[in-house]
């Protein structure tokens, strides 16, 4: 959905706010095979997606990313929201290896980020991803097993995600999801949509 969204992001009527919701929490708990059926379909909307990138890259979990999302986050919404461009576009358009600590930390740089308080509220070098993955049990909420890493770490970008992934729980949606809100109205897009959706969507809330 990025080419879609970055055209409405640029609408001066429109704000986004993303909610990040830990797609891939751990290969015991999406295989290999679940993430390239929903990457071949993002690639059908146009989404710049490299659509061989699981057959050379093996991530294991998209939470250190997201959680990354959210400590760039706490240097202020907007550099949130381009630390995550910055990560889509390193995994889709470059196919690297979001898990790898030089990967989040280049895109730090990238957008000017704090370096220090970045490092400290990601946490890195006080796990691994092998304990990360070991964290998420299959049928519980990924919320509560995110929130215990997060409370045992003492890393507050983990609680922070913890609380996203908990909202979107509430919800009953699923990566990756659209919520458009306008006063007391409301239009949700579940899986991957055109641009055309995305634009009838909030001609209905408004």
């Amino acid at each position: 959905m990025e080419p879609s969204l970055s055209t409405l992001r640029r609408t001066p009527d429109v704000q986004f706010r993303s909610v990040v919701t830990g797609w891939l929490p751990s290969l015991a708990v999406k295989p290999i095979d679940a993430a390239k059926a929903e990457w071949t379909n993002a690639v059908k909307t146009g989404a710049r997606i490299d659509a061989t990138y699981w057959d050379h890259v093996a991530p294991g979990t998209s939470l250190i990313a997201c959680a990354a999302v959210k400590a760039a986050e706490f240097q202020g919404v907007a550099k949130g929201e381009a630390y995550l461009l910055g990560v889509r576009s390193a995994v889709f358009e470059r196919a690297q290896d979001p898990t790898s600590t030089d990967v989040l930390l280049t895109i730090a740089a990238q957008i000017h980020l704090k370096k220090d308080l970045f490092r400290d509220d990601l946490g890195v070098g006080r796990y691994t991803k092998e304990q990360v993955m070991g964290a998420v049990e299959p049928g519980h909420a990924l919320s509560e097993s995110i929130g215990w890493f997060g409370r045992r770490k003492m890393l507050r970008a983990w609680t922070a995600l913890a609380e996203d992934v908990a909202n979107v729980e509430r919800q009953g949606l699923s990566s990756p999801a659209l919520h458009v809100i306008h006063g007391k109205k409301e239009s949700i897009l579940r899986g991957f949509v055109t641009g055309r959706q995305i634009q009838d969507a909030l001609k209905t809330v408004h």
